[in-house]
């Protein structure tokens, strides 16, 4: 059940433009209908500095989220709802104007939403639950990946029921399960992710339209499938065998191939769009990491960082795209050997868009660096990763309040 949840407003200065304009920030916890009236039409995002002209370009909502290091947001669909894991390890969904569902129904004490798709459907692992499906089948007494569906009329027969329902994997024949099935993604009810048989191959777990298998290239071990779209293409990794180093992935049914990396050992494909653009990360041979996509043609792109990195290593990464390609993640900053933190990016066209400066949370023109918490000019809220976009181009990003820690932050163009 959803309850309405009674928090207090905050707001932050905004840079103003000549008519006095600005975009808030508010706490998740204010009215509704009062958070909804701040926003205004979008403008032009300028290319430098991701602000356009005549001011912020992203309403920020602090939501009642509190996050770990570098968890909290997973997904972000239509609606507006957020899905992933709390700092308490608890699954939950959140959508602005309503109370966290955390999973207490179904007696589980922790787990983690991969995914939501358009309709509400999320999926997950459910860890330690104590009551049985919407079908009366039982998870275990460790954890299980499900399908959340949410309340409504019953989607009758071959379809996903309301409430949870435990996932099981086809296995090729001959072969059993021998570890929890793990879904991550879910499009049109359609489910992959990875499917714990004993074999290098992962399959889909059900699909109203029947069953779809979908194959890792023969060149792999194991690995899991991240993200499906609606033509049912799908992206993920896997362990190659040969080297034993892990390439992205990316197709459709046994026509699926391994990604070129920029020459480290290590790519990931997270997500993908409605065209098949897929984005992650890749490593360097000096084990550096870059923020990539994966265009229509398998070409590698690599994304465009912040100068400001001295004596370490970039560590950015792409994270999400929308079908607009706006594509959201994390960059580095690093300016001596003692100091390092992330921020929140988006690229748009190639362009890197510093997310802090757009959503005014820091002034356009301010340095990067970041002055030590509690010291002048050290921002209310500093955005770090921005790990899921929609396509109304909201972000679900995972930031720091500096009086309460870190939290999950969904931004609204303006």
């Amino acid at each position: 059940m959803w309850l309405a949840p009674v928090f207090g407003a905050l707001m932050l200065a905004c840079p103003k433009d000549d008519e006095g304009k600005s975009a808030p920030v508010v706490d998740a916890g204010a009215d509704a209908d009062a958070n909804a009236a701040r926003a205004v039409d979008s403008g032009p995002i300028g290319s430098d500095t991701g602000v356009p002209a005549d001011g912020c370009a992203y309403t920020v909502l602090k939501t009642p989220i509190a996050a770990g290091d570098v968890h909290g947001a997973n997904a972000l669909n239509e609606l507006g709802q957020i899905g992933g894991v709390d700092g308490q390890g608890r699954p939950f969904i959140w959508s602005e104007g309503k109370a966290p569902y955390y999973f207490e129904d179904t007696g589980a004490v922790s787990g983690e939403i991969f995914d939501l798709d358009d309709d509400g459907r999320a999926v997950g692992v459910l860890n330690n639950v104590s009551k049985p499906d919407a079908t009366g089948q039982s998870c275990g007494l460790f954890g299980c990946g499900m399908v959340w569906i949410p309340p409504g009329p019953n989607p009758g027969p071959n379809q996903w029921w309301p409430g949870f329902n435990v996932v099981h994997a086809y296995c090729q024949e001959g072969a059993t399960s021998v570890s929890a099935t793990v879904p991550r993604a879910i499009a049109k009810g359609y489910v992959v992710g990875q499917n714990g048989c004993g074999t290098p191959q992962n399959v889909s777990f059900y699909s109203g339209l029947g069953t779809l298998p979908q194959y890792l290239p023969a060149a792999c071990g194991d690995g899991p499938f991240s993200d499906v779209n609606a033509d049912f293409m799908v992206v993920g990794s896997c362990t190659l065998k040969d080297s034993g180093e892990i390439r992205g992935v990316r197709g459709k049914g046994d026509a699926t191939t391994v990604l070129p990396a920029l020459g480290g050992t290590i790519s990931y494909a997270h997500r993908l769009n409605a065209s098949g653009i897929a984005v992650g990360m890749s490593t360097r041979p000096d084990n550096s990491t870059a923020a990539v996509y994966w265009n229509e043609k398998d070409e590698l792109v690599e994304l465009p960082g912040i100068a400001v990195v001295k004596d370490g290593f970039v560590n950015d990464e792409a994270y999400d795209i929308n079908d607009a390609d706006l594509i959201v993640g994390t960059v580095s900053v690093r300016p001596n050997a003692e100091s390092s933190w992330h921020l929140a990016a988006a690229w748009k066209n190639g362009a890197l868009i510093d997310l802090n400066a757009a959503a005014c949370t820091r002034a356009p023109g301010k340095d990067i660096n970041v002055p030590t918490a509690g010291t002048e000019g050290y921002p209310q809220y500093l955005l770090e990763y921005a790990m899921a976009v929609n396509n109304k181009g909201q972000l679900a990003v995972l930031g720091e309040d500096r009086n309460e820690g870190k939290f999950v932050f969904l931004l609204t163009p303006r």
